[in-house]
């Protein structure tokens, strides 16, 4: 009993390293005075010491001197009981650089519950702080230049959210003579101790780089001494703290007219996301510049109005003089609502988006009588004006047939010479492309949120399979044995031990779906032909569909051969077939495709994950319900279902979108309610040649022995190897069990008769392909058989079985084990022949 209980406590502290090791997660223990007992891989990776170096250390050796106090508090809640949740903090890197971390710190207890340590568990979150700190930089930024009127004054504001975010050692920027080749800096941002570069720089006289800003080109050297355009200049470069820069033209209406430069006195890598923030910070510059210039003009405009107002209402050119060549499209309307002036910009803008060309005089919601919704928000927001108040607002406008556009308006009050308001006027920017790109970005980071969501559940729900698996092995194999001893004239232990057979096979179904789903299913991929393929299951899917269902397969000719485990595929589709089946209740038409399909780049940038190129695609659609928005997004997600309780696991389409991802494709769902859902999966086009595999489908007889052949059976779990040795005994073997890989070593040594080993694949301190790697160096004819709940890498690379392994899965039938190791043991000895 003891044994069994000590064995069991070594599989749960095996299981556990396995986790600890897997983890993404630095785990770290230590004693209650804070040195260090266990350094997991991601610790290693996020700390830079080895688990050499780190070990018998004090866990100080990560901390930051400034930092030290929080171990103290952190050690005393912990001999308190006490855990630490998610506290964000900052810690040391071999380097010295500072890595931002998110720490959970719980209590280690000894079996009598004295609290003997802590154990820690470090997530980096660098990188997420260094996009929240972009991110609110960004905030900044608009918050503090939006009343801003002064150009030179954005700018430096710009340079200066630039450097102190980024943490360069300059930051600024300078008009350019392109003709001179010079740069005049007024004002720049310098960081202590860094002199300012304001005054008069040559270009020539710090490299030949100019040649490139000259064709609008961003120059970016991360280091002076190595760049061939300042290699001989770069003692130069280093003399203005300069030996690293990134250097941004800024053009209007097509010249290069400015510059947006970055300087760091040291040589310094630029990440591309640094640089998307330096671009967008200089557009959000450009257009509040921009702004800041139109608004300027404006001021004047409106000083020329307030003087001139009573004998110029009859003109139509009141802002001709100032107006006319501005981007900004301007307006000026009286308390009525009628255009006092309109310039030529604006005008375009207007007929563009409305489809009604004004003119001065006119009456604007007169104008816009013919869109009363769009009539409403344009008297809403210049009513708010015409009451006097100052505002920026963006807002979407355009005729229904016309693409709308995004704008961004300034609105003020126009005021008379005698401080009477006499009207209103507005200057307006497109904004439409800043909002795409902030909607792209947006949904990109959902998609990898939700990418990440599935990754994290799929490491789990391996590792839930893994043990299920083992479990079932057992159940299952020992009911098949019970099976075959029950006498048949016992109808009634027949019949319980077929029902509990059948709730094993349910549950190894379960278990399946949960590896598809995790990506850790071994597949077996084959040349295969799509039209074939869905043409051969015409039987099975309308045996499955019901005859309410109406189905229609459009093949497509020539259609391109794929690389892909049949079987599997084959279950996906049949799959999707019962789920379109039960969302067409009283029936409809299901309609299964196939298609030739290239993605291009266009399209895997929507995609997270994808690689272009060309592609098979097998669409399934129905006529059924369809999905409503909220459940299309979590269509994918495990364990989610609309079925009611007991129909439905919720694994089916997780199991598909793991099946697809692992053999290199790509799922879409399109879905409207009332209408129907389609699922279309994209697998790679298999370009090498045609491959005919053999009639897997066998039917033989269960293989039985004479007593002379010699099986190795090698499990950590006991249960699991019992049931093995006496499955394989009942079927006529001789058999020799060893619960570790060094114990099947050692049988080996003594026993030269064994004929074929049986071995399990995860198993601690040596995995079973580790110890067949070291059985085949003495006897490298000796068929092997492994079997696993849960593969990893040790004989599966990047899901596929490797060439050279038997596999069976567990749970395995009684049926499948004789199989395969009759067919091994033969395949052997017509080798030896």
């Amino acid at each position: 009993m003891n044994n069994k209980l000590e064995s069991e406590a070594l599989l749960a502290q095996a299981r556990l390293g396995a986790i600890v090791e897997s983890s993404d997660d630095a785990i770290v223990a230590k004693t209650l005075d804070g040195i260090i007992t266990s350094w997991n891989e991601a610790a290693a990776k996020i700390f830079g010491y080895s688990a050499q170096e780190a070990i018998g250390q004090h866990i100080t050796l990560v901390i930051p001197d400034d930092r030290r106090s929080e171990e103290d508090l952190i050690i005393g809640k912990i001999r308190a009981g006490e855990r630490v949740h998610h506290f964000e903090t900052v810690r040391r890197h071999k380097s010295g650089a500072a890595i931002d971390l998110s720490v959970t710190v719980s209590p280690i207890r000894d079996p009598e519950g004295r609290i003997i340590g802590a154990s820690k568990i470090a997530r980096d979150i660098s990188e997420q702080k260094r996009e929240t700190v972009r991110r609110q930089a960004l905030m900044r930024l608009t918050d503090e230049i939006r009343d801003v009127e002064d150009a030179d004054e954005i700018a430096f504001v710009a340079a200066r959210l630039l450097g102190e975010t980024l943490k360069v050692s300059r930051a600024g920027y300078g008009v350019i003579d392109t003709l001179n080749e010079t740069i005049t800096i007024e004002r720049d941002w310098n960081a202590p101790g860094i002199k300012s570069l304001a005054g008069v720089l040559h270009f020539r006289n710090y490299g030949s780089y100019i040649e490139n800003l000259k064709q609008g080109e961003t120059v970016i050297f991360a280091d002076a001494e190595t760049d061939p355009r300042t290699a001989g200049s770069a003692a130069a470069l280093k003399a203005i703290s300069a030996q690293s820069v990134v250097n941004m033209p800024v053009t209007e209406r097509g010249r290069f007219v400015a510059l947006l430069y970055l300087n760091h006195e040291t040589a310094r890598e630029w990440p591309e996301e640094e640089l998307a923030f330096v671009r967008e910070v200089a557009e959000r510059t450009r257009t509040a510049t921009e702004r800041a210039r139109v608004t300027a003009e404006l001021r004047a405009l409106n000083a020329q109005l307030e003087e001139r107002v009573s004998a110029a209402l009859a003109e139509q050119r009141i802002l001709a003089d100032i107006l006319e060549a501005t981007d900004a499209f301007v307006q000026v309307a009286d308390m009525n609502l009628n255009w006092l002036a309109i310039n030529r910009a604006g005008s375009e803008e207007f007929s563009r988006t409305f489809g009604v060309t004004p003119k001065v005089g006119d009456n604007i919601p007169t104008v816009l009588s013919h869109m009363p919704e769009q009539q409403a928000a344009v008297r809403a927001l210049w009513g708010r004006a015409l009451d006097g108040e100052a505002f920026t607002e963006v807002a979407e406008f355009g005729a229904p047939e016309r693409e709308p556009r995004h704008y961004e308006m300034k609105f003020n009050p126009l005021y008379d010479e005698r401080g009477r308001q006499i009207g209103a006027y507005q200057f307006v920017f497109d904004v439409t492309e800043r909002i795409r790109d902030q909607v792209r970005l947006h949904e990109a980071e959902e998609q990898l949120r939700q990418a990440q969501k599935m990754e994290a559940v799929g490491h789990l729900t391996g590792g839930v399979a893994h043990d299920f698996n083992n479990m079932l092995a057992v159940v299952s194999g020992s009911l098949e044995l019970l099976d075959r001893r029950t006498a048949v004239d016992d109808p009634r232990a027949k019949a319980l031990i077929s029902s509990a057979l059948e709730a094993s096979k349910r549950a190894g179904n379960l278990t399946r779906r949960l590896l598809a789903f995790s990506r850790q299913q071994p597949l077996k991929p084959e040349v295969t032909d799509p039209n074939r393929l869905v043409a051969g299951m015409s039987d099975l899917f309308r045996h499955s569909l019901g005859a309410d269902v109406q189905l229609e397969t459009v093949l497509a000719g020539g259609v391109w051969r794929i690389h892909v485990d049949q079987n599997q595929l084959e279950s996906v589709l049949l799959n999707l077939a019962v789920n379109a089946r039960d969302a067409m209740e009283g029936g409809g038409r299901l309609t299964i495709e196939t298609q030739n399909a290239h993605l291009d780049k266009r399209y895997v940038a929507r995609e997270l994950g994808i690689t272009p190129g060309q592609y098979v695609m097998i669409g399934v659609t129905d006529t059924g319900s369809g999905m409503a928005p909220d459940v299309l997004a979590k269509a994918f997600d495990p364990f989610f279902t609309t079925k009611e309780v007991g129909k439905g696991t919720g694994l089916g389409l997780s199991q598909v979108y793991g099946f697809i991802k692992q053999s290199g494709g790509h799922t879409k769902i399109y879905s409207e309610v009332g209408h129907g859902t389609s699922v279309k999966i994209y697998l790679p086009r298999y370009m090498g040649d045609a491959v005919d595999g053999g009639d897997a489908d066998r039917l033989v007889d269960l293989p039985s022995n004479e007593g002379c052949e010699l099986i190795l059976v090698v499990d950590d779990e006991d249960l699991v190897r019992q049931f093995s040795a006496t499955a394989l005994t009942d079927l006529g073997y001789r058999v020799l069990e060893a619960s570790n890989a060094q114990g099947a070593l050692a049988t080996l040594l003594d026993r030269p008769d064994v004929d074929l080993v049986f071995t399990d694949i995860v198993m601690p301190e040596m995995n079973g392909r580790k110890l067949v790697d070291l059985v085949r160096e003495k006897r490298p004819d000796l068929p092997v058989i492994y079997t696993t709940g849960y593969t990893r890498n040790a004989v599966v690379h990047n899901g596929i079985l490797d060439n050279d392994v038997e596999l069976i899965g567990k749970p395995f039938t009684l049926e499948e084990l004789a199989l395969r190791v009759r067919e091994v043991l033969d395949r052997a000895a017509l080798k030896r022949r």
